[in-house]
């Protein structure tokens, strides 16, 4: 017969163990949630308390009359069901037991490794982050250097440009100062010219 059920879940419902409490609560349930469909379950359980403490004495006796009876026949129901499905209800709690135990035996076996792959995986992760910033900052560097060419290729040319734009200032006043010596020199010539021409004419 166990081999019918794989787990406890299979197996017939148990009758409950009753007492005058649940017995009560299971009555007046249904009504009050009827009455106060608004309210919680912590409420309603709290007047199902409160009614039977305020029960009469005859009530009392009559409600456990009947929980009485009831007891009976769900105590013998409850203990043929515990002669016909004890037995496998012990063995499939002692099988889920083991289930559970080996699972966690398991998940604990299997953290370390878990841990060392992620060690792992997070390593090879550093590893790609500095090879790239090694690459970034190679990559800067050489851009930082090329910068530093352009910049003396430019400071070189535009120093060739002023030497150039120095000596073509040089010329030009050398040459203004040759043409102010020779008109110098013609107006010196002019004026003794006239001088002579005035002397023979006296």
């Amino acid at each position: 017969m166990s081999s019918n059920y794989k787990d406890i879940n299979d197996l017939p419902e148990k009758p409950k163990q009753m007492t005058l409490y649940t017995f009560y609560r299971d009555q007046e349930l249904p009504k009050l949630k009827q009455y106060h469909p608004n309210a919680k379950n912590t409420e309603i359980l709290r007047m199902i308390s409160e009614n039977l403490r305020q029960l009469s004495d005859k009530e009392r006796e009559k409600l456990q009359d009947t929980f009485q009876q009831l007891k009976m026949k769900n105590g013998k129901a409850f203990q043929e069901w515990h002669e016909k499905y004890g037995e496998i209800e012990k063995k499939l709690l002692e099988k889920r037991k083991e289930k559970i135990q080996t699972r966690q035996e398991n998940k604990q076996q299997s953290q370390p490794r878990q841990k060392s792959q992620s060690n792992k995986r997070q390593q090879s992760k550093d590893n790609k982050s500095v090879k790239t910033q090694d690459k970034q900052k190679g990559k800067s560097m050489d851009k930082k250097q090329e910068k530093n060419e352009n910049e003396q290729k430019q400071k070189v040319v535009q120093k060739g440009k002023k030497m150039n734009s120095d000596a073509t200032e040089a010329n030009r006043q050398k040459k203004n100062s040759r043409r102010q010596s020779a008109e110098k020199q013609k107006r010196k010539s002019a004026d003794k010219q006239k001088r002579q021409s005035s002397e023979k004419k006296k």
